[in-house]
């Protein structure tokens, strides 16, 4: 007797044969870009601890600033949609999810790592939480190991490509950290980043220009090495 196959599990073979991935919203590939720049700054804190950062930093930035990011996330959707003209997003269902072994966890949630599965259909630059459980079991085999502090080291698929440029106010809030911290003893990271965040708003553009030069000159950086980067994956080619 053939076994009948729920409508569940149909849509889940369904997504295991396409087995795409949304293309990253404006938060997503600024959250990409800058948590190895906080570690490497900051190698002390936690995972939630450099989220709430990014977070914070998010959203202190301009519009200006933020649509270098929204132009990104605007070309990968169209990416997307280009070479997937026919896929068509939806939302796993409850069954859909118990099926494929997810569990719910709690509705509350505190801000801070960042759900992919959970991004605006728009491209939107709105950070989302996830729940974080406290459980120590050992990560499945073949899963990639975590370090002492108890981060997943994700592998990085392009690990001698350049890193991405900072911003002006990236540059500034990254200066400024030790200081403001030291000013505001026993203030946690969402404080302090939020009193960064209101003193560049407070910089008039003449105040701003050391930082901005700064981004400028990592910018051009950034173009000179990606092109000998991408010459060099050429030649291996």
């Amino acid at each position: 007797v053939t076994p009948s196959v729920t409508p569940a599990q149909t849509a889940i073979n369904s997504r295991k044969d396409r087995k795409l991935k949304r293309p990253m919203n404006a938060f997503l590939i600024f959250n990409k870009e800058m948590r190895p720049r906080v570690l490497e700054t900051n190698p002390n804190m936690t995972v939630a601890e450099i989220s709430k950062t990014i977070g914070e930093n998010w959203r202190g930035m301009s519009e200006e600033q933020r649509e270098v990011y929204l132009e990104k996330a605007r070309n990968l959707k169209s990416e997307f949609h280009e070479s997937n003209p026919d896929f068509v997003y939806t939302r796993r269902s409850k069954a859909e999810l118990a099926a494929a072994g997810h569990h719910s966890y709690s509705k509350k949630r505190n801000f801070g790592q960042v759900d992919q599965s959970e991004e605006s259909d728009d491209g939107g630059e709105h950070p989302r939480g996830t729940s974080h459980s406290n459980h120590t079991d050992a990560p499945p085999a073949g899963s990639p190991a975590k370090d002492p502090r108890g981060r997943k080291k994700k592998r990085n698929r392009h690990p001698t490509a350049p890193k991405h440029p900072m911003s002006g106010f990236l540059f500034y809030a990254l200066e400024m950290r030790p200081h403001v911290a030291e000013q505001n003893p026993g203030s946690t990271v969402g404080p302090i980043s939020k009193i960064i965040a209101s003193h560049w708003k407070n910089l008039t553009p003449e105040e701003r220009a050391k930082w901005e030069k700064q981004a400028s000159d990592d910018k051009a950086r950034y173009a000179r090495e990606m092109e000998i980067y991408l010459q060099g994956q050429k030649d291996e080619e």
